[in-house]
């Protein structure tokens, strides 16, 4: 308290306070913080702190609730009652509330989350629709190295798949996996172009996925050598048999 009142008298910024409680206590006073998974856990933070009252805590939460969620559904059963389709109703909520996501996804809330409690239970139903595991791939392209991301994008591979033409080159560089899957499409592209000319599209795409890191560099390099290297022995295989029957 006297070096806050130090920094005060001396036109500073108070030094903030980084006691658990403080911190849960200010996580509890966001908008909706009633909403958030780690809710309980900053409950018992602030009510195992004997310098904070019950109410104290419990008017802090219920305070700052604005129900913006609930709004949002309230707006949605409006719509279908004033008889647009539900279905459209949802398409357009989802895609509103997926380009808000993509604008503000903050990948240093969700480490957060991950280190205090653990994976958010609302991920494995996430990873099961179609159009949430699409923005899963759109924000492993922006945030590769997120824990979040990641996981996400480990509960993919094991319920349902990991789906390489949705997945970017970020995402690909960092899975063998999709990049396999990636790779083998594009070199396919070029190889069945029926005789004829190989289209900028298809060396595009091939050379951004090869050129992406060092690491996709020297793989590519690697796969082509061996497949040369067999092509080369095949080729000799067969000449030899033709020059024996011949």
């Amino acid at each position: 308290a006297g070096g806050q009142a130090d920094a005060k008298r001396a036109g500073e910024d108070p030094v903030p306070d980084l006691s658990p409680a403080a911190i849960a206590m200010r996580k509890l006073s966001a908008e909706d913080a009633v909403m958030e998974p780690t809710v309980l856990e900053q409950l018992r933070i602030c009510l195992r702190a004997k310098k904070l009252q019950p109410a104290e805590v419990v008017g802090t939460l219920s305070g700052n609730y604005h129900g913006y969620a609930q709004m949002c559904n309230l707006m949605r059963d409006w719509h279908c009652f004033l008889g647009d389709e539900p279905k459209d109703v949802d398409r357009e909520i989802r895609g509103n509330l997926r380009s808000l996501i993509v604008r503000n996804f903050d990948p240093d809330k969700f480490s957060s989350v991950f280190q205090s409690s653990g994976p958010p239970r609302w991920v494995d139903s996430m990873v099961l629709d179609k159009e949430w595991r699409d923005l899963l791939y759109e924000l492993a392209e922006k945030f590769p190295k997120n824990e979040f991301i990641n996981f996400a994008l480990e509960l993919c591979k094991d319920k349902v798949g990991l789906e390489a033409q949705k997945a970017g080159t970020e995402t690909a560089s960092s899975n063998l996996k999709i990049f396999d899957d990636k790779f083998k499409d594009a070199l396919s592209d070029m190889l069945t172009a029926n005789d004829q000319e190989i289209t900028p599209e298809s060396l595009e795409r091939f050379t951004d996925l090869a050129c992406h890191n060092e690491h996709a560099f020297v793989y590519v390099l690697s796969v082509l050598d061996a497949v040369s290297k067999k092509r080369k022995l095949n080729d000799g295989q067969a000449a030899a048999e033709q020059s024996w029957g011949g």
